[in-house]
């Protein structure tokens, strides 16, 4: 259902811009024209993430990358990148390794930021402000990587707040006036399947529980957001969630478009709409 949602949701965002009298309510990436494509199946949940930033921040101008998950080979992930290919004639241009990718697109980032996902709190803090900055968001074990390419610290965020809430609050206040007026996102710190799209648009991110000690920041800094835009990602994470967060999105003015879950997006928003060819 919410990948469903979403689809309605893009796709009318797409209508709208391809009206030029009528704005589109999400960020797009112009049209690819070539793809490195990495495996997903062939790295870890800390490397996923350093995959998806190299890709956002590699499709700026255009995407580039596309990352494929592992069992996608007669569905999802390749069926689009194959329909890309033959529809409107996006070149593969092959597979990458993760170190190629970096290697590639090393020049665009001015630096690199240290986070951890033991501290959980600062994986969005430091996405959000890499985006903003240019950097690149890595841990303790991906600094070499990042040195090796050239790269000198910028930031780190580790060690510096003991709660969730206090993290958010200060990417509320720091970081959040240079990001994106049009959307902002909730996404959980393990989650990394639209960080692309996110770190591509410079669109502010943040996490918080939509119960117990978390709720109330989360309805503070709801509050605290633009009203009448959209919240991508996802918050909740059951029922009672569910029902918390419809009801705290609509107290707060916003409303929620699904996209945790949705790879790809700096790839899937850069498409135009054909007619349909019956």
């Amino acid at each position: 259902m919410k990948k469903f949602l979403f689809m309605i949701a893009l796709c009318a965002s797409t209508l709208a811009s391809a009206a030029e009298s009528i704005p589109g309510v999400f960020p797009r990436s112009s049209t690819p024209q070539a793809l490195y494509v990495i495996d997903r199946g062939k790295l870890s949940n800390p490397d996923w993430h350093l995959a998806v930033i190299i890709q956002g921040m590699a499709s700026r101008e255009q995407p580039r990358i596309y990352i494929v998950n592992p069992g996608s080979k007669t569905m999802g992930d390749r069926v689009f990148l194959d329909y890309y290919g033959k529809e409107y004639g996006i070149k593969n241009l092959g597979e990458i390794t993760l170190e190629q990718a970096l290697q590639k697109y090393a020049s665009i980032f001015k630096g690199y930021a240290l986070f951890s996902f033991d501290q959980s709190w600062t994986v969005n803090v430091a996405d959000v402000y890499c985006s903003i900055y240019d950097c690149l968001p890595v841990t303790a074990e991906q600094e070499a990587l990042a040195q090796k390419v050239g790269l000198r610290k910028m930031e780190d965020f580790r060690g510096r707040w003991k709660h969730a809430k206090d993290a958010v609050d200060w990417s509320r206040q720091h970081v959040f006036p240079h990001c994106s007026p049009k959307t902002v996102a909730s996404l959980e710190p393990q989650t990394h399947a639209c960080r692309d799209y996110l770190f591509a648009h410079r669109i502010f991110t943040f996490y918080l529980r939509a119960s117990g000690e978390d709720y109330f920041p989360l309805r503070k800094t709801l509050m605290a957001l633009p009203s009448k835009i959209p919240v991508t990602g996802y918050i909740a994470k059951n029922g009672v969630e569910e029902w918390v967060v419809e009801y705290t999105l609509a107290a707060t003015g916003k409303f929620m478009v699904p996209t945790d879950n949705v790879p790809n997006l700096t790839v899937h928003s850069g498409i135009p709409i054909r007619p349909y060819r019956s």
